[in-house]
């Protein structure tokens, strides 16, 4: 059975807010967890009971995944490996970031290849046979470590165990190494233009600009040498780099104003349940398996048909089979900041390295499109939005378009562009995040349940419909975007998150279909259901009904008309399905320290970076 999916929302804005921190989320894999970003303030979002994280464990927390470097999204990451292995106790000796004179080998630099390569897992495998396990293993860009040396070796911080970081490489980055020499170059993030003056292809992912020169900072006594992932250019990704539970991990590179990659969870297929009449039988041989080889235990060869996956021959001679592996489907696909998520490939393919039975090969799609294509969930920012003027005070409205080339300027993104290209990867869930600090989210759905209508104030009412725009536009942008292409993909309503919000990753369709009791594939329209109930929760039990993309697309249409406090059908189970829209400008019943802050952000007195 596949391990329960999950994620969560620690921080969904572009920068720390009342009502919102900046940028983190965690992914559950059974019962491991993975950290994307870890903006500042994380560690006590991680603490904070309100947004329901009790159950999270910080011992369950091993390895970080860092999209880009800027600010919103990295600050957070020292405070809380000091939150996890530092200080030592006083008699462990000082275990603090002093350099280390050994002669460690440079920071390794593995092939691109992907970990069906046994030559390829033997030597990610060797990086730690000599040294002691790491306590956490961080995964980022370029400049990653000497981000953490730099911030460990000036605050003077100790750390009781060891942590690693492995960083993902453009062509032609330096590597940084783990115990620099005076003669090595420095590391550093060279834009090439070609003749037009354009980004070079092996460059995609960079912005023009300066080169950035990554200071050279030696390795405290407590990190161990990390690994360096270089960019296929074949494929433009860096894949299957990691596997966590059953999960293998991609990247790919994003266009933003640094280098910036997205994430992509590909679960791996999983086995079906193992025929239960077959513990019965090998215990019925369990005589002869003991004469014959000398088996003490004849339920020990369960391990090799299931961890194993060998066949296995019984002294009768009945050859059993290992449980049949059943390929789930299911892909989790995390971006970070990003104008656009292709990367500047759009729709490059580059041919297969194997000859199909035809005699011709078959085009793959480069970058994070392929990687990407037909996710299950995506998590794409949203930053700015252009508010029609029923939901805004502002004298001057723009225009979707002009929002949008702004955003661009600032590399970021607005509702159509992540509905488009959830459209162009046929997704099955969009979720939206990192929205601007003038937007600011809705009280916490969790800490409104048993209220009524009555305890919702109207400036909630009135932050819920901005919200509702967000989805409103997505959903549109994403059903033009698959337009007829969509095949059997059912997408839901777009979801704009919020901190502490809750997706559960629908189960795989023959999960489905076991726990639903059927014996055939369910419809295509019972596949995929709305992820949140009222109070923010993923919905447990079968899944609900979906309608067609065509219905949706009506029901859509008609969401804009409905101002009696009633759902649509579109919205049934959302967070933000109950709340009316308000036809008055925003800010209105606000605490007064929302409604300073929110003021001060309309009028320039605090700067939002992004916007």
């Amino acid at each position: 059975m596949a391990a329960h999916l999950q994620l969560r929302f620690l921080g969904t804005s572009s920068a720390a807010s009342p009502s919102r921190n900046v940028s983190s989320m965690l992914v559950r894999i059974g019962q491991q967890t993975v950290m994307i970003d870890c903006g500042d303030g994380t560690h006590r979002q991680l603490l904070d009971r309100r947004l329901g994280n009790q159950d999270i464990k910080l011992s369950s927390l091993r390895h970080i995944l860092i999209t880009h470097l800027h600010a919103d999204h990295v600050l957070g990451l020292v405070p809380l490996i000091m939150a996890i292995m530092g200080p030592p106790a006083p008699d462990q000796g000082g275990g603090g970031v002093t350099a280390t004179t050994s002669a460690e080998p440079a920071s390794r630099n593995v092939s691109p290849r992907r970990f069906s390569d046994q030559e390829t897992r033997d030597e990610v495998a060797n990086i730690f046979r000599t040294s002691s396990k790491p306590r956490l293993e961080i995964y980022g860009p370029c400049g990653l470590r000497s981000l953490i040396r730099t911030t460990l070796m000036m605050t003077y911080a100790n750390l009781s165990l060891p942590y690693v970081v492995h960083e993902l490489l453009w062509p032609h980055e330096y590597a940084t190494a783990h115990a620099p020499s005076a003669d090595a170059p420095l590391p550093s993030f060279n834009v090439e233009h070609n003749a037009s003056g354009q980004l070079s292809e092996q460059f995609i992912g960079a912005v023009q600009g300066p080169a950035r020169c990554v200071p050279v900072v030696p390795p405290g006594e407590m990190e161990l040498p990390g690994m360096d992932f270089r960019l296929d250019e074949a494929s433009a990704t860096w894949p299957d780099f990691l596997q966590i539970g059953g999960q293998m991990v991609s990247a790919a590179p994003l266009l933003h104003r640094c280098p910036c990659v997205g994430y992509v969870f590909r679960e791996l297929p999983v086995a079906t349940p193992l025929d239960p009449s077959i513990p019965a039988l090998i215990n019925s041989q369990a005589d002869a398996l003991y004469k014959k080889r000398g088996i003490r235990h004849p339920l020990s060869l369960l391990g090799r048909l299931v961890k194993s996956r060998e066949s296995v021959e019984l002294p009768d001679g009945t050859l059993l089979q290992p449980p049949e592996l059943y390929d789930t489907g299911r892909k989790v696909v995390i971006l970070g900041d990003t104008f656009d998520a292709t990367g500047g490939l759009a729709d490059r393919t580059v041919e297969s390295p194997d000859v199909d039975e035809d005699g011709t090969r078959s085009k793959w799609l480069r970058g994070m499109v392929g990687l990407a294509m037909d996710a299950s969930v995506l998590v794409h920012e949203s930053t700015n939005i252009a508010l029609p003027a029923s939901l805004t005070s502002s004298k001057s409205i723009d225009s979707r378009e002009a929002v949008r080339a702004k955003a661009i300027l600032r590399g970021h993104s607005t509702p159509q562009v992540a509905g488009s290209f959830a459209g162009k990867i046929r997704a099955r869930h969009l979720l939206m995040n990192h929205f601007s600090v003038r937007f600011p989210a809705p009280t916490d759905a969790r800490l409104l349940e048993g209220a009524d209508d009555s305890g919702r104030s109207q400036v909630n009412v009135e932050r819920t419909a901005v919200m509702q725009e967000f989805e409103d536009q997505a959903t549109e942008a994403w059903l033009h975007a698959l337009g007829e292409h969509a095949g059997d993909v059912q997408p839901s309503r777009a979801i704009a998150t919020y901190d502490g919000c809750v997706f559960d990753v629908p189960p795989p369709l023959q999960e489905q279909m076991e726990q639903a009791g059927r014996s055939s594939p369910l419809p295509s329209s019972d596949r995929h259901s709305s992820a949140f109930n009222k109070h923010g929760r993923a919905p447990r039990g079968p899944p609900r009904r979906q309608e067609s993309s065509a219905t949706l697309a009506s029901q859509h249409q008609d969401a804009h008309e409905q101002q009696d406090g009633r759902s649509s059908s579109m919205s049934v189970g959302h967070p933000y399905a109950s709340a009316r829209r308000s036809t008055r400008g925003r800010g209105r019943g606000q605490n007064h320290d929302s409604r300073r802050h929110t003021r001060d952000v309309l009028e320039g007195h605090v700067r939002d970076p992004d916007n």
